[in-house]
């Protein structure tokens, strides 16, 4: 009895391990992710905060271990950065 219950779990796990899928990114998704990424460097390199606001949603809640702040605190904190 205890072989055979063995045995189910055994096969259950198995079938559970190979139904996996792995999640790939087409084409598309990367080249949009990169021209974020190369977005935020271009900005950041010519300390242009409202261009590098304009990567953030309007309604963007974005937490900090400050706390949560806007898209209008992010842009005033990088101005306030950059001019230290």
């Amino acid at each position: 009895m205890r072989s055979s219950i063995f045995l189910i779990l055994i096969i259950l796990l198995s079938i559970n391990c190979c139904g996996q899928t792995v999640v790939r990114y087409d084409i598309i998704d990367m080249h949009a992710l990169n021209g974020i990424a190369d977005k935020w460097e271009r900005y950041w390199n010519i300390h242009n905060a409202d261009s590098l606001a304009t990567l953030f949603a309007p309604d963007i809640d974005f937490v900090t271990k400050s706390g949560e702040k806007s898209r209008n605190h992010i842009q005033s904190q990088y101005m306030d950065y950059r001019q230290c």
